[in-house]
Order: structure tokens, then C-alpha cells, then sequence
């Protein structure tokens, strides 16, 4: 049997079961080479299918990933027309804004759930082989069955983000055998909308620059705007719930629409709106996980986060600090781009297969030989093999040169994770902004630190192994005081760091390259940033790569035991 999930929306893409085992998941913008595409994701599926050897009329089940209907459900209606009738202020001044939210999603609903019935009808699949199930409960799924959790044992899953049929978060438990779906707040109340709309007001785009803002948050004063925040953002009745008001509506908006924000741009600095931002995300996401977790048990218990907001490594932090948080799994592309993949485990689920994902979610996107890697130079790069990659490798990074690493199946999710990085040496804090710089980027948080489980515990404070964000550098962690001294390129204002710990099973090469270059020069880490260039998805191909580097985005691309440098001109 075959499962393809797919969707069309912010980070359309899609992914492909064959009976219990996972051909790959994919974004489309690594193939369209449009940061964040929307459209049906035909070079993924086309991709999937030549993987396979199958054609679309082999696949016995379409999984829509994105909403489950254009209308919602007739309890959903209910709870947003009670929405409409909030009592704040704006609400009474404007009162057909409520209404307009509503109609705002079903025309958006329309769009893309039309775009795919087209494509359905254009490619003759039968109606019957479709499915169309709930986006929050896609996200839940998606956390849930690839978490490295006992699946015997309690877990609770936890989802936020802009909107997606209709709500914005919800709260789901797993009892052990099922997987209950306890409550929700519906898009009204939208602590995505928020974080986007404060992205869009200091200047970035919102859906695409919010790291920007968490990385700013930082160097800002949190209390100087977040008791404004805190009179219309709550956690209540185990809920999130935001009120509108002349300082929030559940759109991404500007000043234009919340005049209100003008005063708050002129009389405070970016890093405090920032600050003030970031800091009542953490304490109604943290006072609403809490809550929720304390109605279903008096014991520590695993949590599992999916949905946009949960890229957030700073507010992950905070949730793992949470008393009854037992440990943190965040599902590794926690945005939109993994629910194709958490459609087709939900549909598994619905149809008592094997739903459970036992291997680590990596390296699941395309996967090129030594041949494919070769053969795409061409006499534009002097190309040599040296009889050590590593020994060479290790030297360069010795001599301060920026790396392009290009080897095996692309990274699942929005995280650079070895396979499809840039990597150097982390003892010059400069380099986050000539590297930057280099790379046209405009980032306020330092470059994330890639290190090994036997050097973790000289890096960071109060680990385990059995910290399952690590692997996928879903969260900050306090750095220790030698790691602050021998990587300050890797260390966050407030002393933390992003990291990405590697084992020798994980990744056997890079393992090895990090414990060789501390044993040769006593460096506890590498640094590990997305490889690709300004305002571009992360380079999926060996063109993508060999480009990046004709670009001077690196100043070396390795890969499949060779080492590629520009061709120096002699005129």
C-alpha cells in the first residue's frame, strides 16, 4: 500500500509510505528553489514517485495536509461566532471584523483545498483514494508518532501556529493505545498572528523572519512592554486566549490596520518590542502546557510540540524547565512543512497499521551518489581527493576556512544538520558578521554550535541523554564557562547556545571530524549554519551546492571524499 501526503500552502510539499516504510518526506522550495513555496508540490512528488519506480495511479491513498473542509465542523462554527461577540473595546467599535475572520479562512480554505481538487480531477484520481483530516490534529500526529517515545506509556502533544482550520493551537493526549484531542482555541486567539505581526512592525516578514525576532529579543529589557501584552494575552481556562483590541487582530497586520503600534515604534527601541514579544510567548505558552499537564497528571510526563511556533528555541527552553515536563520531543520540521508526513502516519493511525516511526527523522530528503556528485563539476572548480578527508578537513578549519559540507539525504525541516551545512571553526565571535555579511543575511542571533556526545558535557550545562531536541537543534541550553571562552561564535547573549549534538551513529564522518579536531587543537565544537544563499531554501542538489560556492558563499565544498575550490584566474 501507498500513502502520499501532500499539501499546497506556506511550505507546500509532500511524503510517501510504502506499507511501513517511510520513502522520504520533502519540501517543494528545495526543488522550486522559491523560499516557502505554495503550490502543489509536483518536483516532490515526482521525486517520491521515480524513487519507487510508481506512478500516481499506484498510490491507494492521497492525504490532503492542510484542512479537512472549506466550512468548519458545526462545534467549530459555534465557538467562533461566540468569538465574534467578544466584549473588548475594538470589538464593539468594529464589530464586523469578528465576522470577517471567519470568512477571511473559508475564502482561504477555498483557494487551496480548490487548487487540489484540480489536481486531482486533472490527474484522474478517483475521489474515494482522497482524505482530508483536521491541521492541528495532523500537526499532533505528525510530534506524537515520530517521537522517540515508549508508545505504551502517557504523552501529552501540544500544537501552535497562525491558523489551520480554523484554530491555532490545541492540546492532545495519548493514553496509551489513542489519541484523544482535548481541547483547541480557534484562530481568534492567535499567539502566532501576534509574534507575526510584531515581525511585520520591526520591519521583517512575518511566516519567514521571526527568528530574527527571538534572536533581538535578547538584547532588549522584556518588562518594558510586557505588561502591555499582558492585559490582553492570557492563558485561561487552560486555553490561549487573546483578546482584540487596538493592539491585536487575528491577521498579520501593520500599523495601517493597529494604528495603536505607531506610539509603541516611536517611543520604544526594536530590542525591547522584541524583548517584551518574546517574553509573554514563553509565559502563557509555558502557564498553558503546565495547566494542561497537571490536569492529567501529578507525575512528570513526555510532551511532544509541533506547529510554527515551536521553532522557537528559546521558548522551547522554557518548556523543558517546566517541572512535570519528563522530556521534550519537538517534531524536527515543526512548521507546516512536516504535515504531509504527519497526514500520512494520521491516516496510518485511522487504519490500525504500523504508525509509528522507530528510526530518526534526518536525512529523508534527496540522496545523490559519489557518480551524481562527480559528474555535476565541471572545469569552473579545481577538484582534488585527498588521501584523508578528515586530516585535510581539520586543517582547513585550523586556517579559519568556511566549509560547504554536501553528503548524503537532505535534512527533514528547516535545520542544517551536516548534510547540507556550512560549517568552520567557532573561536572568532567576528565571524557572525563577516560571515553573514558574506551570505547577505541580516541575523541577530549567533551561528548554532554542532559538537559530539562526548564532548557535550564540556559544552553545555545540565544535559542528559535522553534530551531528545539535540539531535535536531530544536532548543537553547545554558553553555558552560569553557565553552564560552574556546566558541564565542556559538554563544547567545544570554550564555546559551543552539546546538546540534551528533553520535557516532548519527553521523559516523562528522562525528569523528569534531573528536579529531579537538583532540588536534582542543576545539569543542564547529559552527553549523544553513547552506544557502541569501533569501534561498537550503540547496538541495550538487548544482545547488557547486552554485553556492561559484557564489563565494564558502570558500571550500566538500562532499564524497573530494574537496572543490574556484578556479583561480591567472589573467
Amino acid at each position: 500500500m501507498y500513502i502520499l501526503g501532500l499539501h499546497n500552502s506556506y511550505l507546500s510539499g509532500a511524503a510517501l509510505y510504502h506499507n511501513d516504510e517511510l520513502i522520504g518526506a520533502v519540501s517543494e522550495e528545495r526543488f522550486k528553489r522559491i523560499k516557502n513555496y505554495r503550490g502543489i508540490p509536483t518536483h516532490s512528488i515526482e521525486y517520491l514517485l521515480k524513487k519507487v519506480n510508481i506512478k500516481l495511479k499506484d498510490i491507494d491513498s492521497f492525504c490532503y495536509a492542510m484542512i479537512s473542509d472549506i466550512y468548519p465542523e458545526k462545534e467549530e462554527f459555534a465557538n467562533l461566532l461566540e468569538d465574534t461577540k467578544n466584549t473588548s473595546l475594538f470589538w464593539k467599535i468594529n464589530p464586523s471584523k469578528g465576522f470577517e475572520r471567519i470568512e477571511s479562512e473559508i475564502e482561504w480554505n477555498k483557494k487551496y483545498l480548490g487548487e487540489y481538487h484540480n489536481w486531482l480531477s486533472k490527474n484522474n484520481i478517483e475521489k474515494g483514494k482522497s482524505f482530508q483530516y483536521d491541521h492541528h490534529l495532523i500537526h499532533a500526529s505528525g510530534a506524537l508518532f515520530s517521537s522517540p517515545f515508549d508508545r505504551k506509556q502517557e504523552i501529552l502533544i501540544f500544537t501552535a501556529d497562525g491558523k489551520g482550520g480554523f484554530k491555532s493551537s490545541s492540546f492532545n493526549y495519548w493514553d496509551g493505545q489513542k489519541l484523544i484531542a482535548k481541547s483547541y482555541s480557534s484562530s481568534f486567539h492567535s499567539l502566532g498572528y501576534f509574534y507575526g505581526t510584531i515581525t511585520r512592525l520591526l520591519g521583517f516578514k512575518s511566516e519567514r523572519h521571526e527568528g530574527k525576532v527571538t534572536g533581538l529579543a535578547a538584547h532588549g529589557d522584556p518588562e518594558k512592554l510586557a505588561p502591555l501584552f499582558r492585559k490582553f494575552i492570557e492563558c485561561k481556562d487552560g486555553k490561549i486566549n487573546i483578546s482584540p483590541s487596538e493592539y491585536y487582530l487575528p491577521w498579520f497586520v501593520s500599523t495601517q490596520e493597529l494604528p495603536a503600534y505607531k506610539d509603541i515604534i516611536k517611543n520604544f527601541s526594536a530590542e525591547d518590542i522584541a524583548a517584551g514579544a518574546q517574553k509573554i510567548l514563553e509565559e502563557v505558552i509555558c502557564q498553558w502546557i503546565e495547566t494542561n499537564i497537571n490536569e492529567i497528571s501529578c507525575q512528570p510526563i513526555p510532551v511532544c510540540l509541533s506547529g510554527g511556533l515551536f521553532g522557537n528555541v528559546k521558548l522551547n527552553q522554557k518548556i523543558k524547565s517546566i517541572k512535570n515536563v519528563k522530556s521534550l520531543f519537538v517534531m524536527p520540521a515543526m512548521g507546516d512543512g512536516g504535515l504531509p508526513l504527519g497526514a500520512c502516519l494520521l491516516h496510518k493511525y485511522y487504519n490500525n497499521q504500523n504508525f509509528w516511526i522507530n528510526e530518526p527523522l534526518m536525512s529523508i530528503g534527496p540522496k545523490f551518489t559519489s557518480e551524481e556528485f562527480k559528474s555535476a563539476i565541471n572545469n569552473q572548480f579545481d577538484v582534488s581527493e585527498p588521501e584523508d578527508l578528515l586530516v585535510e578537513m581539520t586543517s582547513l578549519f585550523n586556517k579559519d576556512r568556511i566549509i560547504g559540507y554536501f553528503e548524503g539525504g537532505m535534512e527533514f525541516g528547516p535545520r542544517a544538520l551536516c548534510n547540507r551545512s556550512i560549517l568552520a571553526n567557532a573561536r572568532d565571535k567576528d565571524i557572525n558578521n563577516s560571515l553573514n555579511k558574506r551570505l547577505s543575511r541580516s541575523e541577530f542571533m549567533p551561528f548554532a554550535p554542532v559538537t559530539t556526545d562526548k564532548l557535550a558535557n564540556l559544552c553545555f550545562k545540565n544535559i542528559s541523554q535522553f534530551d531528545y531536541t539535540f539531535p535536531y537543534m530544536t532548543c537553547t541550553v545554558e553553555v558552560t564557562e569553557e565553552f564560552k571562552k574556546l566558541c564565542p561564535a556559538a554563544v547567545h547573549i544570554d550564555g546559551t547556545a543552539r546546538p546540534q549534538i551528533v553520535t557516532e551513529k548519527s553521523n559516523p564522518f562528522i562525528y569523528k571530524l569534531i573528536n579529531n579536531f579537538y583532540d588536534e587543537y582542543g576545539d569543542l565544537c564547529l559552527i553549523n549554519t544553513s547552506f544557502n544563499l541569501h533569501e534561498e531554501p537550503i540547496v538541495c542538489t550538487p548544482a545547488d551546492a557547486l552554485r553556492a560556492l561559484k557564489l563565494n558563499a564558502v570558500d571550500i565544498l566538500t562532499g564524497y571524499g573530494q574537496i572543490i575550490r574556484n578556479k583561480v584566474s591567472h589573467n
